[in-house]
């Protein structure tokens, strides 16, 4: 069960190196979770479930410094989305990043273009626009992956205008 993966990688987090009581699993010495390890419980996870494991690694609380989110493990966490509101909730954890200057995480184009997916799986048009905004506001240039996901949002939602201005911009840049 997901919820006993999150609970293991609690305990393996308060592992403190090698000593006499140290954890075996199926005998099996185990260690402290690294990011594979934290990668593989939110792959399992649900929405919900990937938020917690997220939010215990921001607080270093699986491992340190060392297990600080990166760009995948915010990643996972998006493909968990289903609708665009947690898609911005995780874009805006990924800005938020910032604030640790160890472990800064700034949403990348991929990111973007995962959230933007959500947009065309929800048809919700003006979130779409939001995230391609939002990528332009920091610096990052949409490509055609991003207006792709757009178009698509826009065309599953029959609104032929927002499809066809995607698409303008999409040729402009």
């Amino acid at each position: 069960e997901v919820s006993q993966a999150i609970e293991f990688l609690l305990l393996m987090a308060a592992i403190d190196g090698p000593s006499p009581h140290h954890l075996q699993f199926r005998n099996i010495d185990v260690e402290a979770p690294d990011q594979i390890a934290i990668q593989t419980v939110i792959h399992a996870c649900d929405y919900n479930q990937a938020c917690r494991v997220l939010q215990l690694a921001q607080e270093g609380r699986l491992g340190g410094i060392g297990n600080l989110p990166d760009e995948r493990t915010f990643n996972l966490v998006l493909s968990k989305c289903h609708d665009p509101g947690q898609a911005k909730d995780i874009i805006r954890k990924m800005h938020l990043s910032r604030r640790y200057r160890i472990g800064a995480v700034p949403p990348s184009k991929l990111s973007y273009t995962k959230a933007i997916t959500i947009c065309r799986k929800a048809q919700d048009v003006e979130s779409a626009r939001y995230f391609l905004s939002s990528a332009r506001d920091n610096g990052i240039k949409p490509d055609v992956f991003m207006y792709s996901a757009a178009i698509w949002a826009a065309t599953g939602s029959s609104d032929v205008t927002a499809a066809l201005e995607f698409l303008s911009e999409m040729e402009a840049n």
